[in-house]
């Protein structure tokens, strides 16, 4: 890559597009990956730690970064959609390949990128919903 970029060498097609592809699917691959390793049994033993992750993931952190959004006054109604979409997001596969790696809580974090992920579809379409009758969006 480093001669490549030196000597402004362009890519062949091929290779940018099938870096391109694989990078689309690396997250759903991921999920997909972490799906297979999921031990319920173990779930229900970490079921408050990650009950309580992902209502602050999901729940508190959002309503308070748009509750801030919204006291400053500053954002138009889109923008205040967009704010919500991002920060609402369920947590990243990455964390539970980063907590893998550096010690023994790999897998409580896959399970709370499991679950939050599995509830975000709820927690998004209700807070979205809840902005359009508040007036927000």
């Amino acid at each position: 890559a480093v001669p490549f970029a030196l000597f402004r060498i362009p890519l062949p097609e091929v290779v940018t597009d099938t870096i391109s592809d694989i990078g689309g699917i690396a997250s759903a691959f991921g999920l997909i990956l972490l799906g297979a390793q999921i031990r319920f049994p173990s779930m229900r033993r970490n079921r408050l730690p990650i009950a309580v992750a992902v209502v602050i993931k999901l729940i508190l952190f959002p309503a308070a970064v748009l509750a801030l959004a919204v006291a400053l006054g500053c954002f138009s109604a889109a923008e205040l959609g967009a704010i919500f979409i991002l920060v609402s997001a369920p947590m990243s596969i990455s964390s539970f390949i980063m907590a893998s790696s550096m010690g023994p809580d790999g897998e409580l974090a896959g399970q709370m990128v499991f679950v939050s992920t599995a509830f975000s579809l709820f927690t998004l379409l209700g807070g979205l919903y809840m902005m359009k009758c508040l007036g927000l969006l």
